[in-house]
């Protein structure tokens, strides 16, 4: 949850409040997998009768388990504050390690609220979100709440500081991560970048393991004929299977796909004054696997959003004229959402450089 941290003439600060959401989280999940635990060890509970008891309090941690892994490989990582910079004009836009991109307030051109309807259990509420509209198009949401008037007295209160005719001139031009390697040459100027991704396969097999022992031993208890395993137990694993198997088995899948693309591809962006061409390429062999070529005079804008009541995984959008309606996407799944913004601002300054006109919308 995104919330106001501080506010004065100077800057307006949001960002993410880490509450005890989390350790209470990992707290209720340590109950329960010493839950387990105790059943089975102690030899007063230890009993056919606590079977089930027990299967549930250890299935129900490898479930969740499972969970955080699945959420946490198909989200990018989400900014953890907006900075809101009245003195120079400019929203920073900041992520986990000190990362930073920027949003020029020359470049907004509304603040405004999204509502978003949430049922559970026959039950509707209404969260609302702040964002930033650009004048391409694009959207960033910066703080959320399950109460309208404290995100409509948040926009209120950045209102009268959003000087759009104040110009900002970053003291760096196109800052970019240690990830992202820039480079010129006569003809283009370039980047490319890879996705250090192995830790994340440490977690991966960790993770597949788990899935497999959870999954593998609700289908020995399934078809375990030797009376071993009641009737209830048989059943629990049963539906625990059909429904949360399988659909943890197809997002694993997708993460596993994701991770190993990002783990064996390197990928480039070249700009020249006629061509904004992106690449991937195999790391060992240098093959290339894919490419987009896009005319430079016919782009009209270059923007991303970031939106959380929406996918994560939005696309980078080249806008051309000849089809505005039906923009080329770029998904850049290895690169955060403030390292495709900073991608963002590269191309449309390196752009303007080469060009002499303007990328960022009308």
């Amino acid at each position: 949850m995104a919330s106001l941290k501080s506010h004065s003439d100077q800057r307006t600060v949001f960002g993410n409040s880490k509450g005890c959401s989390t350790t209470l989280f990992f707290s209720i999940l340590g109950v329960i997998a010493a839950a387990g635990f105790v059943i089975h060890y102690v030899p007063a509970l230890n009993q056919m009768s606590w079977a089930p008891i027990k299967f549930g309090f250890w299935g129900l941690t490898g479930f969740l388990l499972i969970v955080i892994f699945i959420s946490l490989g198909i989200q990018n990582a989400s900014p953890s504050a907006f900075i809101f910079d009245h003195v120079n004009a400019v929203v920073r836009v900041q992520a986990e390690g000190g990362v930073e991109s920027y949003i020029p307030y020359q470049q907004i051109k509304k603040l405004e609220v999204f509502a978003q309807e949430r049922t559970s259990d026959g039950n509707t509420t209404v969260y609302y979100y702040g964002y930033l509209e650009k004048r391409d198009g694009s959207q960033w949401h910066f703080v959320d709440a399950a109460n309208e008037k404290y995100v409509r007295t948040a926009i209120d209160l950045l209102q009268p500081k959003i000087a759009t005719d104040k110009a900002f001139v970053p003291n760096e031009k196109s800052r970019i991560s240690n990830k992202i390697k820039k480079e010129e040459n006569t003809t283009a100027s370039l980047l490319h970048w890879t996705n250090h991704a192995g830790f994340r396969s440490v977690q991966l097999a960790v993770y597949s393991m788990l899935y497999i022992g959870v999954f593998g031993f609700c289908l020995y208890v399934i078809f375990d004929f030797s009376g071993r395993f009641p009737s209830e137990a048989k059943i629990g694993c049963f539906f625990a299977t059909a429904i949360f198997g399988t659909l943890l088995g197809f997002l694993l899948v997708q993460v596993i796909r994701r991770n190993l693309k990002n783990l064996f591809l390197r990928f480039a962006l070249s700009v020249s004054e006629s061509t904004v061409e992106y690449f991937e390429f195999k790391k060992g062999s240098g093959e290339r696997t894919a490419s987009v070529s896009v005319a430079v005079e016919d782009i009209i804008a270059i923007r991303y959003g970031f939106q959380s009541w929406e996918n994560f995984k939005k696309p980078l959008e080249i806008v051309s004229r000849q089809d505005p309606e039906t923009p080329v996407e770029l998904y850049m799944d290895s690169l955060t959402p403030v390292e495709i913004l900073q991608v963002e601002n590269w191309l449309q300054e390196t752009l303007e450089v080469k060009t002499g006109r303007s990328f960022e919308g009308v």
